[in-house]
């Protein structure tokens, strides 16, 4: 991943409400769970971003994950919330 990279996903991310502290540590989880892969952490920032203003997941946001590589469906079907599962609790 590169520079310019990052600075986009945290752009969006904060504009879907992730306060100024918690970009690195998102984007650190984020770029762990889409293996830095900068076109999967995009597609990941953007499922979590949307997530996270709306309080819950839509399908979209499912599969926007599920075609980035995360293995959600299972973890969603144990009960995990999509944080947890990108940080792989």
């Amino acid at each position: 991943l590169e520079l310019g990279q990052l600075a986009e996903v945290s752009k969006m991310l904060m504009s879907f409400g992730t306060a100024a502290g918690d970009v690195i540590p998102q984007l650190q989880m984020l770029g762990d769970a889409a293996l830095g892969n900068a076109e999967k952490m995009e597609r990941l920032a953007r499922a979590f971003g949307r997530v996270q203003a709306r309080g819950r997941a839509s399908m979209e946001e499912v599969n926007m994950a599920m075609e980035a590589g995360l293995p959600i469906i299972d973890e969603l079907a144990k009960g995990k919330a999509m944080d947890k599962i990108l940080r792989k609790e």
